[in-house]
């Protein structure tokens, strides 16, 4: 008995501190501010606009405005796809069901494929067709008014939660993104200093929990990018900061010689270490410090090329300092927070997982118009309930590797709600007169709810329990109080819920979206590379690479994304040998041995693309040629991508 009284009151909205507390007045005012202008303004569902202020709540100014921007494109992209629907099929219900399942399984695709606030609009202009068409079902005379009402309740709540936001809450992201970024620079910095110190060859360096905190800072910069226009405008620059750290942070050491850095004075590494070191302390202590740091480092790095050009530098000494320049052209990119925004010093790609998106796109097409199906048949009075719910939560969970879960995590909330709902209205509205009554009374329920959300164990039951018990209280201009169509709605709620569930657990998450999937795609891009590289944007390439790595430090099995990380790792520095052949290439006279050799070496290695033994061979074959011809710097590139080529090769077979 005691368990069970501690488990109830675990769920109570006790202790508050005063910043939750003050959230939850900010979202209870917000919500209020929405009811009132939609109940002022006559709309035919006016708690549509407090539904969506209880959608975007969030503590962080910059996710409220910018998820909120967005929901209101979202909502207008999808209005406009209702009215053509309704246009095609107003007469053909089962043709509309197909359409409205199709509109909303190209929506899921959109959103698997998309990032942060483009991946809202996506959801959004999906579900608001099943949202704003599910009544046109049953009453297609009255969708052109439903369509209307509903794009205006949802820029009210839009605009309501925004001006609470602005006017009531702090900016914080700017802040910590600052933080966030000085110390991925330092820490960056300082596996630099560290390796000016080691001459180990053969050895592949990847920090795993800088590449972890990399991602971090990229979903902190999606979240908080609405913040401010000064934020906004600097998203392209920062990324680019955010690529040249991840780039730095990939360090295979290829010396085969001991050639290392003793084509360097002494004198000039120690320089570089001690202004490392120097401007690692200064970003410690002033993380906003990032213009000094780039003049600083800047300042370093032009003396070091004067001195290591000037004496003819092995592979090595260049390489260095290209991790150099690689730190610099973040910290000149960290400056765009300080000054004036720069041009992205560096192309930035991400992965997109299409196989996974085609797969989410069908099986919300499926869910929605299986259900359509039953629902024609059937001729169940609340088939506009089960699309209402059923279109969002496809959509929602379709992207997470925990979509049973948190529908799961819905259903509890809705049976939460189900209770209080049927309570406030049967119980309490009919006792109540004017709209400081009617506000106090939601508000009181509304509470539970917010305060959950701040909870990240019951963030999701939070947000169930507020959208469900607005939806069963929701109310016209005229109050109705019918218990029977209240039960219906509140079974529908559910039927669609668990229908939901059932079709996360026919067509769950595909292997394709899981690790093994990644490192066959890192593997195809290896192959494209080797075939395609003449004609490949390489810093493109290697960003996506770069951005598979984040994904793959992400996965739960750490050993397996290790090793797939070390393939990563391997095929990144594999282009930069690349890069550096048809570089060299590019600058020999056409006709010479060692343009000869050099192309044919690369024609060699494309055409046993399928088989990297045998092109680790032929890599090895050119860079004898070429040493033979007196190519010394040419050879030794090639003798590189032939030691990578092999040990790419043998790590590959060891996954296989």
């Amino acid at each position: 008995m005691l368990s069970y009284l501690r488990r109830a009151a675990a769920v109570l909205p006790l202790p508050l501190n005063q910043g939750s507390l003050f959230y939850i007045l900010r979202s209870l005012l917000a919500a209020a501010l929405a009811l009132g202008l939609g109940l002022y303004l006559q709309l035919d569902s006016p708690f549509t606009g407090a539904s969506t202020v209880l959608l975007l709540l969030h503590p962080v100014q910059g996710a409220v405005t910018g998820k909120g921007a967005y929901r209101a494109l979202g909502t207008l992209i999808g209005l406009f796809a209702a009215f053509v629907l309704m246009g095609l099929f107003a007469q053909k219900m089962l043709l509309l069901i197909i359409g409205m399942g199709l509109w909303l399984g190209l929506c899921t695709w959109a959103m698997t494929l998309l990032r942060h606030y483009m991946a809202t609009a996506a959801i959004v202009a999906g579900y608001t067709v099943c949202l704003a068409l599910g009544p046109a079902l049953v009453e297609p005379a009255t969708s052109f008014e439903h369509l209307m009402t509903r794009g205006t309740a949802v820029i009210l709540g839009v605009f309501s939660i925004s001006l609470a936001a602005i006017l009531f809450s702090r900016t914080t992201v700017e802040g910590k993104l600052e933080a966030a970024l000085a110390d991925v620079a330092r820490r960056a910095i300082e596996s630099l200093s560290g390796r000016l110190a080691q001459t180990d060859a053969g050895v592949i360096r990847h920090d795993s929990s800088l590449t972890m905190d990399i991602g971090k800072i990229d979903d902190l910069l999606g979240l908080g990018r609405g913040e401010s226009l000064r934020l906004e405008s600097r998203v392209g620059a920062i990324r680019a900061g955010l690529a040249h750290v991840q780039s730095a942070s990939i360090d295979v050491c290829l010396a085969r010689d001991g050639d290392g850095l003793r084509h360097v004075d002494p004198a000039w590494t120690a320089d570089l270490q001690a202004t490392l070191e120097r401007i690692g302390r200064q970003l410690e202590v002033e993380p906003s410090g990032f213009s000094l740091a780039a003049q600083d480092l800047g300042n370093c790095l032009s003396r070091l090329e004067q001195r290591v050009n000037g004496i003819c530098p092995g592979l090595n000494s260049k390489r260095l300092i290209e991790r150099v320049k690689d730190i610099y052209l973040a910290l000149t990119s960290f400056a765009a927070l300080e000054q004036g925004a720069p041009v992205a010093l560096r192309k930035i790609a991400f992965h997109r997982n299409y196989p996974d998106a085609l797969h989410n796109g069908l099986r919300a097409f499926i869910a929605y118009a299986g259900a359509g199906v039953v629902w024609y048949l059937s001729g169940w009075n609340q088939g506009p309930t089960v699309f209402a719910v059923l279109g969002p939560c496809c959509t929602l969970f379709a992207a997470s590797a925990y979509a049973q879960s948190n529908t799961v995590s819905f259903i509890k909330g809705t049976l939460y709600a189900i209770p209080a709902a049927a309570a406030c209205k049967f119980l309490l509205f009919p006792l109540i007169n004017g709209f400081a009554l009617l506000v106090l009374s939601l508000g009181v329920f509304w509470y539970f709810g917010i305060h959950a959300t701040t909870k990240p164990q019951r963030a999701l039951q939070g947000v169930a329990y507020l959208i469900v018990f607005n939806t069963l209280v929701s109310t016209g201009l005229t109050a109705s109080y019918d218990f029977v169509e209240f039960a219906n709605e509140s079974l529908a709620t559910v039927i669609a819920l668990c229908m939901s569930l059932l079709a996360f657990q026919l067509l769950p998450r595909p292997r394709a979206a899981g690790m093994p999937a990644l490192g066959e795609v890192i593997h195809q891009q290896v192959l494209r590379l080797l075939r395609d590289g003449q004609r490949l944007d390489h810093e493109r390439w290697q960003a996506r690479q770069q951005h598979r790595i984040v994904l793959l430090q992400s996965l739960t099995d750490s050993a397996q994304a290790e090793r797939i990380t070390g393939l990563a790792c391997l095929s990144i520095q594999l282009s930069r040998e690349l890069v550096r052949v048809r570089q060299t290439l590019a600058d020999a006279a056409p006709g010479s041995s060692e343009f000869v050799h050099g192309s044919r070496g690369l024609q060699r290695i494309a055409a046993s693309r399928n088989h990297l033994g045998i092109g680790a061979a032929q890599a090895r074959r050119t860079a004898n040629a070429l040493r033979r011809s007196g190519a010394g710097y040419l050879a030794d590139v090639y003798a590189d991508v032939a030691w990578l080529l092999g040990c790419y090769d043998a790590a590959f077979r060891s996954l296989s």
